[in-house]
C-alpha cells in the first residue's frame, strides 16, 4: 500500500511591463546644473534597498531593521543640509529608487509647496543633492500634484506622485526623459467596479508604492477607514487592493507616509508613530517603541521636522500585484492506493480579487510522485468546463500552465498517474 504525503506547489504571477496611459503633461525640462552639500549617518552618505526610509520636510532618514528584517523605529540620517541654498521644506516627499545615470540607489525628494516643484536626487555613497536627475537635465514636478507623496519603481524608472489629499489625482514621469503623465478622478482615472462607492466618495491619503507589474498603489480614506488601491497606468483604472484594519486604519489622511516593505505595507503618522499591515488581511499593527523623531540614533540627528516629523515614507521594495488574490488548492481521488491503481489530481486556482491576473502561473512539481508512479501524459485545464486558451506544458517533471484569470474566475487542472508495479521509490505521494 502505498500512502500519502504533503508536497508543496507554487502560483506565481509573472513581471509585466506596461505602457502608460493617459493624458501627457510634460517632457524634459532645461538643465540648471546646482548641487548642495549634505551628511548622512555614515561619511559619505550610504543607503540602500534593504531598508525603510522616512522624512520630515528637512531631512531624509533610515529606519533600522530588525533581526527578522522589518523595520523598527530607531533610524538614523541620510540626507541632511550640511551648507546654505537648499530651501526649506525641500525633502518633504521622498522616493527611493535607482538613479537613471548610473543605476545606484537614489533618494528622490520633492517640497510640498507650489512654488517649488523641483525635484531633487541624492545618490548613494556621494554627500550632495542635485536638481539634475538625468544627463544633467532637471524635472519640475506637475503643478498641484508635486506634493503629496512620491514613490519610483525601481525596474521601470517611473516616479509617481500624488496630489495633498481631496479627490484622487496621480502623475507618473518618466526620469529618464521627463514625460509625464497625470490621472484624475472624474476624468481618466476610473475605478473597476464603476461603482465603487469607496473611490468615488473618499478622499486621498498622500503616498504611494509600486508593484512588480508597473502598478502604482495610494490610500484612500472613506467613513473613518483606510483603503489601498492600485492604479494601472496601462489603462487609467484603479482597483481596490486592501482594506486596513486596527490602529492604522483611523488616522486617514493624517498616514502622511505608506511604503511596502519587506511583505508589509507600512504607515506613517504625520505625528511620528509607524504602523505594519498584513496586505493579505489588511490588519495593522503600531511598531513598537514610540516615535520616529524620539528615536533618532547615530552621530547626527536630523534637523527638526516641527509638527511633521514623518512627512513620507519610502523603499526600493517591490510589492506584488495585491489586487490579484489568487487562492489554490490540491486534491487527489485517492489517499492511498495499489499498484496499478491511478490517481487523478485536481488543482484549482481562484481568482479572488477584484482585478484580472493577466499572467498567472501555475507549477505542479511531480518530482516526489514519479518514484513511485508513471504521468499518463494527460494534463488539462479549464475554466468555467470550458478548456483554456493554452494548456499545461510538461518538461519530464514539472507541469506548468499561465494564463490569464478574471475575477471571479477559477481554473481547473486535471492529470493522472499510475502506480507502479511495483512501486520503486518511497511508497508515498503526495495528495495535496
Amino acid at each position: 500500500m502505498v500512502r500519502s504525503a504533503v508536497r508543496r506547489f507554487a502560483v506565481q504571477v509573472l513581471v509585466t511591463v506596461l505602457a502608460v496611459s493617459g493624458v501627457a503633461v510634460g517632457t524634459a525640462a532645461p538643465a540648471a546644473a546646482q548641487t548642495w552639500p549634505v551628511e548622512g549617518e555614515q561619511s559619505p552618505s550610504a543607503f540602500d534597498c534593504d531598508h525603510l526610509y522616512y522624512s520630515n520636510f528637512r531631512s531624509g532618514m533610515q529606519f533600522r531593521a530588525d533581526a527578522a528584517g522589518d523595520a523598527e523605529i530607531q533610524n538614523t540620517v541620510i540626507s541632511k543640509r550640511a551648507g546654505s541654498g537648499l530651501p526649506d521644506y525641500w525633502s518633504t516627499n521622498m522616493a527611493l529608487g535607482k538613479d537613471p545615470d548610473s543605476g545606484r540607489p537614489a533618494a528622490f525628494y520633492s517640497s510640498y509647496t507650489s512654488a517649488n516643484r523641483t525635484l531633487y536626487k541624492h545618490v548613494s555613497g556621494t554627500d550632495q543633492v542635485t536638481d539634475q536627475i538625468a544627463a544633467g537635465e532637471t524635472r519640475q514636478l506637475p503643478a498641484g500634484v508635486n506634493w503629496g507623496g512620491l514613490a519610483a519603481d525601481p525596474n521601470t524608472g517611473v516616479l509617481f506622485g500624488a496630489q495633498n489629499g481631496g479627490a484622487p489625482k496621480l502623475f507618473g514621469m518618466n526620469l529618464s526623459t521627463g514625460a509625464t503623465t497625470v490621472w484624475t478622478r472624474g476624468s481618466n482615472l476610473t475605478p473597476v467596479p464603476s461603482d465603487d462607492p469607496v473611490f468615488r466618495g473618499g478622499s486621498l491619503v498622500p503616498d504611494l508604492f509600486v508593484d512588480d507589474e508597473g502598478g502604482a498603489y495610494y490610500g484612500i480614506s472613506y467613513g473613518g477607514s483606510t483603503y489601498v488601491y492600485r492604479l494601472d497606468p496601462a489603462t487609467g483604472t484603479t482597483t481596490r487592493a486592501v482594506e486596513v484594519t486596527g490602529p492604522g486604519s483611523g488616522n486617514g489622511f493624517n498616514n502622511y507616509g505608506m511604503a511596502y516593505f519587506h511583505g508589509s505595507i507600512y504607515l506613517g503618522y504625520y505625528g511620528g508613530a509607524l504602523y505594519k499591515v498584513d496586505p493579505r488581511t489588511g490588519t495593522s499593527t503600531l511598531v513598537p517603541g514610540g516615535n520616529a523623531q524620539d528615536n533618532q540614533v547615530g552621530r547626527i540627528t536630523s534637523e527638526s521636522g516641527g509638527s511633521w516629523p514623518i512627512t513620507d515614507l519610502a523603499s526600493c521594495s517591490i510589492a506584488p500585484n495585491l489586487t490579484s488574490k489568487l487562492v489554490v488548492r490540491k486534491t487527489a481521488s485517492e489517499q492511498t492506493a495499489k499498484p496499478g491503481d491511478t490517481v487523478r489530481y485536481t488543482v484549482t486556482v481562484a481568482n479572488e480579487g477584484d482585478a484580472p491576473a493577466p499572467a498567472a502561473q501555475l507549477s505542479d512539481d511531480l518530482s516526489a510522485v514519479l518514484d513511485d508512479a508513471t504521468y499518463n501524459n494527460d494534463a488539462a485545464t479549464t475554466t468555467g468546463g470550458t478548456p483554456t486558451p493554452t494548456q499545461p506544458a510538461y518538461d519530464g517533471r514539472k507541469l506548468t500552465w499561465t494564463g490569464a484569470i478574471a475575477p471571479g474566475d477559477t481554473v481547473t487542472m486535471t492529470y493522472s498517474v499510475t502506480v507502479g508495479k511495483p512501486p520503486g521509490g518511497d511508497k508515498s505521494w503526495p495528495t495535496s
